[in-house]
């Protein structure tokens, strides 16, 4: 599918269409998104249906990792109202870790902390563990995703959730 078919499909109202249209993005390996793609996939991580806000972070984010849609997708892995969503958004995260790993690495540390949800904790820690560089993306896929299963550095959550007026800053090793 060429871009222009993508961006045609992504404006549409079907959502068949549109999916098929993120699965053609995801299928692309060569040329990169136009903008104008770029900004239909921004639009559709607010869609109102969670498929497709799925499939938008994972086209965009995990596949592209469009560089102006960080923030779209930072939002949907905090706060998305379908958990689906947010496992995706925080996949997504770890492919902006090495333009934005501060960010990056604090976002993932404190969702390791404070979410609720034992699955999305487990997904953010794995993402924390390859944004530091300490997984290949096959020791990533392997481990389990129970946060009860995985042996919690909990030196490196420190130091990626410490106040930056503690003074020491993270290693960035």
């Amino acid at each position: 599918m060429l871009q222009r078919e993508i961006q045609e499909a992504l404006a549409s109202d079907d959502i068949d269409v549109i999916l098929d249209g993120l699965a053609a993005l995801k299928g692309e390996r060569d040329v990169p998104p136009t903008k104008a793609v770029a900004a239909a996939c921004e639009r559709l991580i607010g869609h109102s249906d969670p498929e497709v806000r799925a499939g938008a972070i994972a086209a965009a984010g995990i596949h592209w990792a469009i560089p102006g849609l960080f923030t779209s997708i930072l939002n949907a892995a905090r706060c998305d109202d379908d958990m689906d969503v947010r496992v995706v958004g925080v996949r997504a995260l770890t492919r902006y870790a090495d333009a934005r790993k501060d960010e990056v690495c604090r976002v993932l540390a404190a969702m390791v902390k404070q979410e609720s949800r034992a699955d999305l904790r487990a997904v953010a820690y794995k993402g924390l563990l390859a944004a530091e560089g300490r997984l290949t993306p096959g020791e990533r896929a392997a481990m389990p995703e129970d946060i009860d299963a995985l042996d919690i550095d909990t030196e490196l959550l420190r130091r990626w959730t410490r106040s930056p007026t503690d003074g020491e800053q993270p290693s960035r090793e």
